[in-house]
């Protein structure tokens, strides 16, 4: 416990020494230009090393100067050699920081930089072909009893399954963690995914049939093989189901889930996409006996879930100018996800078109002639 203790410390309070010699830096001007930086540095003697670092330290973790514009600084003014290795320290102790941040206080603290339409805004848009994790986490109330206390959960993760396909990163399917975004504590809910689908193997007809599909409008599967096994080939994964098979999460801790996946060739160009997820918690009363009360056993019997968590999600929309319209996105992430689908890689390709008295591309020119132009095709 103390060491968390001093790690978070350390973490905070390298934060502030931060922000305090950025604010100094910007408001003597050693930031507004190249040229102030660099002789800012030249009257720093023997310290302008020293000084560099941390001026690259602070622009990493807080984006004052380009950081393409104090490299070359740095090799500029220090040469090659002792330009790339305080380079190096500088951006190196500013990755880290930057990591220890994101670890222990997550999107939070981008959150408090930005706003929240910026960061719904950014966020929200992703390439064809791109792997992306889709999360969802639960926190339980911190005025909670123990007689709250969650022994069994239902979350149910809904996508489209003709424009995502469950993938990998990192090896790995889904990851869940024993923490939330909000939560104080940790729980010690261990969970198990299951593929779902409709019963008759068809993607979502709109996205109104994906919202009010429950539970119980769906069939289950222990592997992607197995659903298309007993629905056939052609049949779509329309979603997950983790449920929990151990543990429990009591006031003011969490979990967080989520799965990774792909977008296909068949996600529409210009498109919003949602995900939603519905959830139930069991309290002690009504624990579940996992090894028949699961989702994969089609004759399971479950008790009426004691809370019961469907949000009426509206997919985000945008104006002509990028802005998300008011009304859309409504409850942000904690009511669901939306994607933008805004292209995929492009490539070209390119060719001589002058060609020779033969007819075969054009290798050779005579500048004595006047040969000097080179006549180049491009198509996608």
């Amino acid at each position: 416990m103390n060491l968390s203790f001093n790690k978070n410390y350390l973490t905070i309070l390298s934060f502030i020494i931060l922000l305090f010699f950025g604010f100094i830096g910007y408001q003597s001007g050693i930031f507004s230009s190249p040229q102030n930086l660099e002789a800012f540095l030249k009257t720093a003697g023997i310290f302008a090393p020293i000084i560099f670092i941390l001026i690259q330290i602070v622009q990493c973790v807080i984006p004052i100067i380009p950081g393409g514009v104090s490299c070359v600084i740095g090799v500029a003014f220090f040469g090659p050699l002792w330009g790339f290795v305080y380079n190096f320290i500088g951006i190196s102790t500013g990755s880290i920081i930057n990591f220890l941040l994101a670890k222990r206080y997550g999107k939070n603290i981008v959150l408090k930089l930005v706003s929240q339409n910026n960061y719904d805004k950014y966020i929200s848009w992703i390439e064809k072909g791109k792997k992306f994790a889709y999360r969802f986490d639960l926190t339980c109330g911190t005025n909670n009893d123990s007689k709250d206390d969650i022994y069994d959960t239902n979350e149910l993760l809904k996508f489209d399954g003709e424009a995502f396909n469950i993938t990998q990163i990192d090896g790995k399917t889904y990851v869940t963690t024993n923490k939330s975004t909000n939560s104080f504590f940790s729980s010690t809910m261990k969970f198990k995914m299951l593929y779902a689908a409709k019963k008759d193997g068809s993607n979502w007809l709109s996205d109104e049939e994906m919202k009010s599909a429950t539970e119980d409008d769906l069939i289950f599967f222990n592997t992607e093989e197995e659903l298309k096994q007993q629905l056939g080939n052609d049949a779509i994964c329309v979603g997950v189901l983790f449920e929990s098979i151990s543990g429990t999460a009591s006031a003011s801790s969490g979990y967080t889930l989520s799965i990774a996946l792909e977008v296909t060739n068949n996600a529409e160009l210009g498109k919003v996409y949602q995900f939603l997820s519905s959830s139930k918690l069991y309290k002690k009363d009504k624990k579940l006996d996992r090894t028949t009360q699961t989702k994969s056993n089609p004759n399971a019997v479950f008790p009426n879930a004691d809370v019961k968590i469907n949000q009426n999600y509206v997919k985000t929309a945008y104006d002509s100018k990028g802005n998300i319209v008011a009304g859309t996105h409504n409850g942000n992430y904690q009511y669901g996800q939306s994607l933008l689908i805004i292209g995929g890689n492009i490539s070209v390709e390119h060719s001589v078109e002058d060609k020779t008295e033969s007819g075969s591309e054009k290798v050779n020119y005579d500048i004595g002639r006047n040969e000097n132009t080179v006549t180049f095709g491009i198509k996608p």
